[in-house]
């Protein structure tokens, strides 16, 4: 787009705005100081708006003191551009075609900026994936989607015409007492499975998966610690019921192998998709494409600790907070359940879990949705606590027998407290 054009489009609208200040509210509702393409445009709209959402009055004498007060004044080209930009503000105004040619190019400038910054990483000898998916996950950013407002009588009338349905997009666990306590899992949740080592964290969650697959929905299963085979062997030993040491030593003696054939058709079916990918920007534009393509109805992380933000920042927590968010909005974009594995904070060893001990970053705890806290019960019992509940009761506690062979909970019929 034309330079010139993208200038003269700025000026008049800023003249437009102080020929007629009441426009100024619709205006900022749909453009912001940033997509301005010099800074001395910047400064003028943001005093303009800046006035506006004080009370004052928006003229050229008040804009300018405005900028002299930020020590921009300067910057825009003193008192007399500032008047310069109302006495040539044109005669017939079209404020929407101002605004569509600023977007646009501030758009295109962003899709610019990013592929110099791919350019750079290519030729430093970056990886190709991760390149690729920066590149798509930044330029998606720079979409600014318009908000939408939604009227509540609207809301009420589509969950009247639903009744007390579970909402679209909702997902069973396979495991009933979950079922009835939290509903199955629901779009845009995320949804903690926090342990200490061995206790059947990744057990559970694939326990979960594999139930979603069972389904016919698609799902996104990220294995950090584990390879693609030893994730298929643990699923193949939970389905089939024999030891995970047939799969790595075919002579292995005593085991009834006439499930193993049927294990491997049934699985085979699924639709679960394996990945190592441990960005959090790649993982949301992974996600975004893998919805697109296959229309993946959630996604398993195993384990939150082990992924790594593209954002740089030399405390751990940090980064930890930063993931914990990506995953949060990666669940609201795509409108779909996340659950991840977290790991227990050491001090916890010797008592049952709290959500204080989520480990690394309180981010985890305010961002999740649903926090399940696994503590061994004796040689192989398993409770699980749910203790978090955003949309419901917490507090509840329900006991699984562990069968650590094949990866399997099977919930005890227990009075649960």
């Amino acid at each position: 787009m034309n330079d010139h054009v993208i200038n003269e489009a700025e000026k008049a609208l800023l003249g437009a705005l102080l020929l007629r200040p009441e426009e100024i509210l619709e205006v900022a509702d749909k453009l912001e100081p940033e997509q301005f393409s010099s800074a001395q445009h910047k400064a003028v709209y943001s005093a303009i708006c800046s006035l506006d959402v004080d009370g004052e009055g928006v003229d050229p004498i008040s804009v300018a003191t405005k900028l002299a007060g930020k020590q921009e004044l300067d910057v825009v080209g003193g008192e007399s551009y500032v008047s310069g930009l109302l006495s040539d503000a044109p005669m017939m105004i079209d404020t929407k075609q101002y605004i569509k040619i600023i977007t646009q190019a501030a758009g295109l400038r962003h899709i610019l900026n990013v592929t110099r910054r791919a350019t750079a990483s290519v030729e430093q000898g970056g990886e190709p994936a991760d390149i690729a998916a920066t590149l798509v996950s930044e330029v998606s950013k720079g979409a600014l989607a318009e908000q939408d407002e939604v009227w509540l009588k609207d809301v009420l009338m589509e969950m009247s015409e639903t009744g007390h349905k579970p909402m679209e997009g909702t997902l069973t666990t396979g495991i009933t007492r979950f079922d009835s306590e939290l509903g199955g899992w629901h779009p845009g949740e995320l949804i903690l499975i926090a342990a200490r080592t061995s206790v059947g964290k990744t057990a559970l969650a694939l326990q979960l998966a594999n139930h979603i697959a069972g389904c016919d929905k698609a799902l996104l299963f990220v294995t950090l610690e584990m390879s693609n085979r030893q994730l298929a062997e643990r699923l193949l030993a939970s389905e089939t019921e024999v030891s995970t040491a047939y799969f790595r030593n075919p002579n292995e003696p005593d085991m009834d192998l006439s499930r193993v054939g049927p294990g491997y058709a049934k699985l085979y079916e699924y639709p679960f998709i394996l990945t190592g990918t441990r960005e959090i920007n790649r993982l949301a534009a992974q996600a975004k494409r893998l919805k697109a393509q296959h229309d993946i109805a959630a996604i398993f992380v195993d384990y939150v600790q082990l992924m790594r933000s593209i954002e740089k920042t030399n405390r751990r927590h940090e980064e930890v907070g930063l993931i914990s968010n990506g995953l949060k909005a990666i669940a609201n974009n795509l409108e779909i359940p996340v659950i991840a594995c977290t790991q227990a904070n050491r001090e916890a060893a010797n008592e049952p879990l709290q959500l204080h001990h989520l480990r690394e970053s309180g981010s985890l705890e305010m961002d999740a949705d649903i926090v399940l806290l696994l503590h061994e019960d004796g040689d192989d019992h398993v409770k699980v606590k749910v203790a978090k509940n955003r949309n419901g009761r917490a507090g509840s506690v329900v006991t699984f027998r562990f069968n650590k062979a094949y990866g399997v909970f099977t919930h005890v019929p227990t009075v649960d407290f």
